[in-house]
């Protein structure tokens, strides 16, 4: 099996955190982070732009990070 979310996992070793740390920061339980990491839940909106906030991810980075949440998230980001 593939490992999901590639990227964005590069990008938290950049920032040393890690699934455990990052769910006490969103006040969420690891559990709860790592089946979306996992793929077996998908993240939500609200997930996705903490994330981005705290790994520094701009807006239109977004989908290179959550590929597999494109349409959601395309529904959700403005053009500027």
């Amino acid at each position: 099996m593939r490992k999901m979310f590639r990227k964005l996992r590069g990008r938290m070793e950049e920032f040393d955190i890690t699934i455990a740390e990052m769910a006490e920061e969103m006040k969420v339980s690891a559990n709860y982070l790592s089946k979306r990491f996992n793929g077996h839940i998908p993240f939500t909106i609200v997930d996705i732009y903490v994330i981005c906030a705290m790994l520094k991810i701009d807006h239109d980075e977004i989908t290179q990070y959550f590929p597999e949440q494109e349409s959601m998230v395309a529904a959700h980001v403005k053009p500027v």
